[in-house]
């Protein structure tokens, strides 16, 4: 008799263990889709406030060269853009990756953002810059 109700109870938690994945996936991508898009169309103060602090500092650096010395008009002919989540990956409880697709006027990227959990806010930590498939990760 105990036997059953063991599977039972196991049944139940996988299905609740299920469903939480489920909410932070949704959350992440919510997370990272509203990051890539103010980053992807240049709305910086929006984009510094869904990030990790070390990256607002890498941000404002990157912000502050391309104000001083980047092609204004070059850069607004390349807006605006659109950003696709591709897939998610979760590498603990606190950090994952999100694969997304940017296609603005002048060419389509295909990157990664590493997310990290803070304060039960998913927020973007660092920009992988070319997408590398997973057999080919060193």
């Amino acid at each position: 008799m105990k036997h059953p109700l063991l599977l039972l109870a196991a049944a139940l938690a996988t299905v609740a263990l299920a469903a939480c994945h489920h909410t932070d996936d949704s959350s992440l991508r919510q997370a990272a889709q509203a990051y890539l898009d103010a980053a992807a169309n240049d709305r910086l103060d929006e984009a510094l406030q869904r990030s990790t602090p070390s990256w607002q500092e890498t941000l404002t650096a990157v912000a502050t060269v391309v104000e001083n010395y980047g092609d204004s008009a070059s850069l607004a002919s390349d807006r605006p853009a659109t950003v696709t989540i591709t897939a998610t990956r979760f590498l603990s409880d606190t950090s994952a990756t999100v694969a997304y697709h940017k296609k603005t006027p002048r060419r389509d990227i295909d990157r990664i953002i590493e997310m990290r959990l803070r304060d039960g806010q998913w927020l973007a930590h660092r920009s992988v810059r070319q997408m590398i498939p997973p057999d080919e990760e060193k």
